[in-house]
């Protein structure tokens, strides 16, 4: 039997070897560790609660099993890492029958006081889970049993105990609420029928009513939530359909809980949401944007300290999200904590840029793009925080990193222009950048700063000079397709095509216009795939903005001819030059 198990614990690994995220796989593992003895099944119970921390009934499992060999420290070692991050009825409903049984050979009145404790610290997490109740009957059952003698607590205060409680439960809209009024009414009357029917009942029945009507409403919002599924991260393109459904509902809750229709005093309110996305976050903790808009609701309520807690959880959930990294160090910013920003940035650097780290998973472009972007951010971070001497600093150790592209001394070319004021100072990055790069976005971004300068000359002279050079790449990419069998080509093109339009748009705006008929002639010739003719040209020429200088109907009547003559004039040329168009141009 033994061997058998072992087996199917070899198959479960290889399936898990080939998919990570399997998560059949990882649940019957789960399983069959549970029938193994712990002594051989911890390793697998390791890495199951590493794999999904906030798997509650994976801890519950490892600690029962834990508890089953009477290893009464790790098994208190496991509830220390997931009580509180797992925010789960069941495993604290579990802690609390463990304390029970562990203080029994202690005196009545300490374990009373302990006990009593367990269960506030379990309430405090989870009171308002709509599946709370088992712990508000335990705690009313566990009070029942052990203040009935006299001797420990007088009845008085006995009966004081189990009034606060019932109190407190009688008010969250949970599953099982109408069982536990019917005990409370039950309670009153036993202690004092008078009292009960004309003070106790009628007050806290408006509060019981106010709490089921919430309830019915509460319970409407959570069908359909996968309340215990194993959190998966999203495809790196995509989020599926099943995740982005989840992701929906989790969204119509929190906006339900936060119009506060029950009235709850903030206090309350602000434990409610906590939980609320406490336990959104167990299921689609690979989300970045629920992480953030947690991190936010704490911010707004006055608590920055849970904020904070809450974006260091999800970017180690989330170590690849730039953006949930960005927004935790502009959190940090704006608290003035600039050294814990400044270190924010220096570890998402550390993370993208190592070689053979966790983030040297993506692909090479994908890489060079959030270094880049990361770098540009902590330049202007630095620039903020610390002045342009740090900022300088920063762009310098960007300039030395493979990494980087063209974009990073746009910026900074940028950053000295209109922070420094210094246009020298600029031009002379953007000149550093030109012998690196080769990029018509980058040239554009230089054009755009001797534009502001009004150097007509200088600016024109850039002009021809990024365009030669776009030629020759045009032409060694040509080569590399012929090779590759790719098209990249034309995809520069069409970037280099702004670029002539640019240039275009000068001449109109400083020139003359000989001088933009001329250069309409060279974009043709330099690029025939986007050539224009006719009306389509008189009509670019003279758009501005989203102004145009024709109906609709005439655009598209215009660019319609434009592809006609388009493909006549590449037939014409195939055919043997200008000469095969003859007469039939008409």
């Amino acid at each position: 039997v033994e061997e058998k198990k072992d087996e199917v614990v070899i198959a479960l690994e290889k399936r898990i070897s080939e998919n990570e995220w399997d998560a059949d796989a990882w649940t019957k593992l789960v399983s069959y560790a549970q029938k193994l003895g712990i002594d051989r099944s911890r390793g697998q119970f390791e890495r199951a609660v590493t794999k999904y921390p906030t798997c509650a009934r994976f801890w519950l499992a490892y600690a029962s099993a834990e508890l089953k060999a009477k290893n009464n420290s790790h098994v208190e070692k496991l509830f220390r890492r997931c009580l509180l991050e797992c925010h789960s009825v069941d495993l604290w409903r579990f802690y609390l029958h463990y304390v029970k049984e562990k203080l029994k050979s202690k005196e009545n009145t300490i374990q009373r006081e302990e006990v009593m404790r367990a269960f506030e610290t379990a309430l405090d997490d989870v009171a308002q889970d709509l599946d709370s109740a088992p712990i508000w009957t335990d705690y009313i059952a566990y009070l029942n049993r052990n203040t009935s003698d006299a001797n420990i607590v007088d009845r008085g205060t006995r009966i004081t105990l189990l009034r606060k409680v019932y109190q407190r439960a009688i008010v969250v809209p949970m599953n099982g609420l109408e069982g536990i009024w019917k005990h409370y009414e039950a309670f009153e009357n036993e202690t004092d029928k008078l009292l009960a029917q004309e003070r106790m009942i009628p007050m806290n029945a408006p509060k019981f009513h106010a709490a089921r009507a919430v309830y019915r409403e509460r319970k409407q919002r959570y069908e359909g939530i996968a309340r215990t599924g194993l959190a998966r991260p999203m495809a790196q393109d995509a989020m599926g359909d099943d995740l982005m459904r989840q992701v929906k509902l989790w969204k119509r809750l929190l906006g339900y809980e936060r119009s506060n229709s029950q009235r709850l005093s903030k206090e309350e309110w602000n434990k409610r949401m906590g939980l609320t996305y406490g336990q959104c976050l167990l299921n689609l903790r690979y989300v970045p944007d629920l992480w953030h808009e947690a991190a936010l609701f704490h911010q707004e309520v006055g608590q920055s300290e849970e904020s904070e807690r809450v974006y260091e959880a999800g970017v180690k959930a989330n170590p690849g999200s730039v953006v949930l990294r960005l927004a935790f160090a502009s959190f940090m910013e704006e608290r003035g904590q600039l050294e814990e920003a400044n270190g924010l940035y220096e570890a998402a650097l550390e993370y993208f840029s190592d070689a053979e780290g966790p983030g040297a998973t993506q692909d090479a472009e994908s890489k060079k793009s959030r270094v880049t972007l990361l770098y540009v951010q902590y330049m202007l971070f630095s620039r903020r925080a610390f002045g342009v001497d740090r900022a300088r600093k920063v762009f310098i150790r960007a300039g030395k990193s493979p990494l980087v592209t063209h974009h990073m001394y746009a910026a900074s070319a940028m950053m000295e222009y209109f922070v420094s004021k210094d246009a020298r100072v600029a031009r002379n990055i953007f000149e550093l950048g030109l012998k690196k790069f080769n990029e018509p976005e980058y040239a554009r971004k230089y054009v755009e700063l001797l534009m502001h300068l009004n150097e007509d000359n200088n600016t024109r002279v850039l002009f021809e000079r990024v365009l030669n050079r776009a030629k020759e790449r045009a032409a060694e990419l040509a080569r590399q397709d012929e090779e590759t069998g790719e098209d990249e080509t034309r995809k520069y093109e069409m970037d280099v095509a702004g670029l002539w339009e640019d240039f275009i748009a000068f001449e109109a705006l400083c020139g003359d216009m000989n001088v933009v008929s001329k250069l309409e002639e060279r974009r043709d010739d330099a690029l025939p795939s986007t050539a224009q003719s006719g009306l389509m040209r008189v009509i670019c020429r003279f758009r501005y903005g989203d102004l145009w200088p024709c109906t609709s109907a005439e655009l598209e009547t215009a660019r319609v001819v434009a592809r006609e003559e388009s493909a006549f004039a590449q037939q014409a040329g195939a055919g043997g030059g200008a000469g095969g168009a003859g007469g039939d141009a008409t």
